[in-house]
Parts: structure tokens; sequence; C-alpha cells
């Protein structure tokens, strides 16, 4: 992974982790693109910096999640971070812990894109009563 890229999605993932909304959207492209499952309450399409704040603030509405990250897969502008997410849905208190994949594309030295994909059978498991 370039050293730039690198950089930029390690400090994604700290701004992200410490809440610092300022700083993640400083690494975001205007043109930012993030989607995840719509078969989830907070999943869709999301484009530029309002659709980012959007997506984050439903997820956070019905989750207290964590991101542990066990692999970096370079592809030049392409990043694919592999891990597991885990927290508790906010309704119930019921606890998760479910394999994900964020690939990232980056633009000049901003994320560009961010497709999300996670086991979802696993995951509605837990959301079964959280929605």
């Amino acid at each position: 992974m370039s050293s730039r890229n690198r950089l930029t999605i390690l400090r994604l993932y700290e701004a992200l982790q410490a809440t610092d909304y300022p700083t993640l959207v400083s690494l975001l492209s205007p043109d930012i693109r993030i989607s995840h499952s719509a078969g989830l309450p907070w999943g869709g399409t999301f484009e530029g910096h309002a659709g980012a704040k959007e997506f984050f603030d439903r997820l956070a509405r019905y989750l207290n999640s964590y991101l542990v990250i066990e692999r970096f897969l370079d592809s030049g502008d392409q990043i694919a971070v592999t891990g597991r997410t885990y927290g508790t849905t906010r309704r119930t208190g019921r606890r998760f812990d479910v394999p994900i994949v964020h690939l990232w594309e980056l633009k000049d030295g901003l994320a560009l894109r961010l497709n999300i994909a996670l086991d979802l059978p696993a995951f509605r498991v837990a959301l079964a009563d959280a929605a």
C-alpha cells in the first residue's frame, strides 16, 4: 500500500473510532460514495459529504459498533480492509460479532468510494428485534 493511501486509511479509522467527524470528512472526497447492504436499516447508497454524514448517523442510531482490522490488502488505489465488526444493538443490547470487508477506492489522497460487505445472515440474527 502506498504510504499516502495507507496513511489516509489509517487516519480514517482513527477518526471513526474517535468520532472525530471533522477529520473524517477532511479525508473523504466531496464525491465520496458509500454503499452498504440495502438489507440493513442503515444500508443503501450515500453520496457526498452530506450522504456520508447520513450514513454514519444512521449506523450510530442502530449500533454501538467497533471494527477490529485483521488485514489490509493493497491493490494500488483500491484497498480492502478485512476484519470483524462487533458491539451491541442500541435497542436491545444484543451482541454481535460479524466478518466484514471494506473496499476503499482512493483518488488524490482522499477516499472516493467505500463498499461494505458483511455476513448478512449472521448480522440479521443480531438484528432480529433491534430495528
